[in-house]
């Protein structure tokens, strides 16, 4: 399987820790969610689902200032810069990857600091563990830009 682009994230396996493997967004400026992230993603969920070394995943941001991610790229929802047809796309692969990583059978942590609204919350909530500095602010921001939040996600988001 081909390696991720760099311009949007990396994996890296410590040596020192056997069965790990650190997923690092890079999507400046602020790793705002879009088509292409979500479908690198995917990709790196099925890359490391398939090797039976890797046992645990922990997402984490490569950014210097306070921000996990921004949450889904305005630019795939706004209707004058998208198409209806990448617009679904856009939503099928992302609540997909969700889906996936809510099933994984590898153990997965999050590592928030500062920003982490909408889609990085329901990111961070499909993990099994969330570490955040006293910084974090996170929650479902949706329903400001008229997007409703589907039961799933006040369900998790209840649970955390």
């Amino acid at each position: 399987m081909s390696s991720p682009d760099p311009s949007l994230l990396t994996i890296t396996y410590p040596e020192d820790q056997p069965g790990l493997a650190i997923l690092t967004l890079h999507r400046h400026p602020v790793n705002s969610m879009n088509l292409a992230l979500w479908q690198a993603l995917s990709s790196c969920l099925t890359q490391l689902e398939a090797n039976p070394k890797v046992r645990s995943l922990i997402f984490r941001s490569g950014l210097s200032r306070p921000i996990f991610t921004a949450g889904n790229d305005i630019n795939e929802l706004h209707a004058k810069r998208t198409t209806r047809e990448r617009y679904i796309k856009f939503w099928i692969t992302k609540n997909q990857f969700l889906a996936r990583l809510l099933r994984t059978r590898l153990t997965t942590g999050v590592c928030v600091k500062g920003a982490c609204p909408a889609a990085g919350t329901c990111l961070a909530m499909c993990c099994d563990v969330r570490v955040g500095t006293e910084d974090v602010t996170m929650g479902l921001n949706e329903v400001a830009l008229g997007i409703s939040v589907p039961v799933v996600w006040t369900k998790l988001l209840a649970r955390i």
